[in-house]
């Protein structure tokens, strides 16, 4: 079953250039390439928003998402509000 986790991170006030520097090693020590997960990342128009799409091509989702979502949830908390939502493919 295909299936996604979205990260959306409300940007706090000043923090976009500091998240920037850091989203790389937070996604490279979460070993994401080894994980079977593609990573997509996305900038709101205004700059205040990222969204993280982690698009899991197989396996089962649970309602609260990867360990690898949960984890990054929890890192990005400190650059602002973070939602996580799971996401699965509709059936034709």
């Amino acid at each position: 079953m295909k299936w996604t986790e979205i990260i959306k991170v409300y940007i706090g006030e000043n923090m976009r250039n500091v998240l920037n520097h850091q989203l790389e090693s937070i996604l490279k020590d979460l070993d994401v390439a080894k994980k079977r997960v593609r990573v997509k990342l996305y900038d709101d128009v205004q700059g205040d928003e990222l969204s993280i799409h982690l698009i899991w091509e197989q396996g089962e989702p649970k309602c609260w998402g990867s360990e690898i979502g949960i984890s990054l949830t929890n890192k990005l908390n400190e650059f602002g509000f973070v939602s996580h939502s799971i996401w699965i493919e509709r059936r034709q």
